[in-house]
């Protein structure tokens, strides 16, 4: 059925008012929270990028490091850096480069000639870098640095940019995808090789092997960014559910959900919100959100925002009207109580296979062990499915989205609990603010009905 102008209205208004009604601290996603939002620009400082290239410093010996970041953009969108140049440099410019001297401990920044309009000397000042040149140095410079060296650590895998995870690219040793005379090698490649085509034969070491351990363990200026992304996923999930209702769009839901991300500072949505309702909830990464909502519909939002190149990753269900289903309101209280155990599961020394141990004893305890899946969850931070090593032992800073998936074939029920959830010294803090996105059926009951 198609929406009524009065829909149309009702849902205009309650996107436009929740803003409102949050400055007057009049809707459940008010709190006290609401002062620590920080701008992204505010939240990194130059001696934080300069804290991590000299722990790159540390791990490479006297050897060198090479990175290259974004091409210049081919494309009519915001221009996003890739994580690891941006974890290390706080520069968003497409086409810089960026060398790493062991030996004197400094950093070179490479820079297209068209963005040195300004003195080399007040963008080394304001980024904290060494030395700004010329992309047309690169090779001059490459070449005498490398002289001498014994590795050269360069990077493997491809960059990973907006609603990108190194999960999700083929492996650099994987077969070619189809079809068979499509050769091209990923950007990372070619730039192995054209490095290697300047220092000549040279030991390399994949660049991952020094990063993926350090991006995996946030500092307090990323934890300050995981927070802020938190709140930004939270409040982005409880807009949609205040703005549900029958007959409208999964599309507009996965819009009520952007335009969170965007009022509140996030370059985008970290992957495309999925919005998922009826017989798609079967679907786990359903992204078509093309359905028009039932009365009768459950409905599944997983949302998160890429905000200040670090992400939330949340997902929550509620009924499209009424009450929950007999069934899924049973089997939601169950997982509930498996995904709190999970969550607290969390703290120093554990491991993922642990909390798994823990989630998967909850279910057996509420008769649902038969449905859960076994992995309880990924890394989260810069990317969606953050890197990092799943079987080392969790440290203050680690960063793990806890997602119990609960799947009934059968009847045709999926169910899933997702939060971001921190590793603390003395245990763990959950990213995402229970006083604006709550856990409890009824209280999101309340929240879709409220006027």
């Amino acid at each position: 059925m198609l929406v009524s102008h009065r829909q149309w209205v009702f849902i205009v208004c309650a996107i436009l008012l929740v803003p409102m009604a949050r400055a007057a601290g009049t809707g459940s996603a008010a709190s006290s929270g609401d002062a620590a939002r920080v701008a992204p620009a505010a939240l990194f400082a130059p001696a934080d990028f300069r804290a991590r290239r000299a722990r790159v410093c540390q791990a490479i010996g006297e050897d060198l490091a090479l990175l290259v970041g974004i091409d210049e953009p081919q494309d009519y969108r915001r221009p996003r850096q890739h994580n690891n140049f941006y974890y290390l440099t706080g520069v968003e410019t497409p086409g810089a480069a960026l060398a790493i001297d062991g030996r004197t401990r400094e950093a070179t920044l490479f820079l297209p000639a068209r963005h040195l309009r300004r003195a080399a000397e007040e963008i080394a000042r304001e980024t904290g870098i060494d030395h700004v040149v010329e992309n047309s140095r690169f090779t001059e410079l490459v070449r005498r640095a490398a002289e001498g060296r014994g590795r050269l650590f360069l990077p493997r895998w491809p960059g990973e940019g907006n609603a990108q995870a190194r999960d999700s690219f083929p492996s650099p040793s994987a077969a070619r995808p189809e079809p068979p005379a499509d050769r091209r090698p990923s950007r990372a490649e070619d730039f192995r090789d054209g490095v290697l085509s300047l220092t000549g034969p040279i030991e390399v070491v994949d660049l991952e092997t020094v990063l993926d351990p350090m991006r995996r363990v946030k500092d307090a200026a990323e934890i300050a960014a995981m927070r802020g992304a938190g709140r930004i996923g939270a409040e982005a999930i409880a807009d949609a559910v205040r703005a549900t209702r029958p007959g409208i769009l999964e599309r507009e839901l996965e819009g009520v959900c952007e335009l969170a991300f965007l009022r509140n500072g996030a370059h985008a949505g970290a992957w495309t919100t999925i919005v998922a309702s009826g017989p798609n909830l079967m679907n786990f990464h359903y992204f078509a959100n093309t359905r028009r909502i039932e009365p009768a519909d459950m409905i599944l939002v997983d949302a998160g925002p890429d905000f200040a190149y670090y992400c939330s990753d949340i997902t929550r269900a509620w009924p499209a009207s009424g009450p929950y289903p007999d069934r899924y309101r049973e089997l939601y209280d169950k997982l509930l109580a498996v995904h709190r155990a999970a969550v607290d599961a969390v703290a120093p020394g554990v491991r993922i296979a642990d909390i798994g141990r823990a989630m998967l004893a909850e279910a057996d305890a509420q008769g649902i062990r038969p449905y859960v899946l076994t992995n309880p969850g990924h890394y989260t931070g810069m990317a969606p499915h953050d890197v990092g090593d799943r079987a080392a032992p969790f440290v203050p800073g680690v960063c793990f989205n806890v997602e119990p998936l609960l799947v009934i074939p059968a009847e045709l029920i999926h169910l899933r609990f997702e939060d971001t959830v921190l590793c603390t010294e003395t245990g763990h803090e959950c990213l995402t603010p229970l006083d604006v996105l709550p856990w409890e059926a009824e209280k999101l009951l309340e929240m879709r009905d409220r006027r």
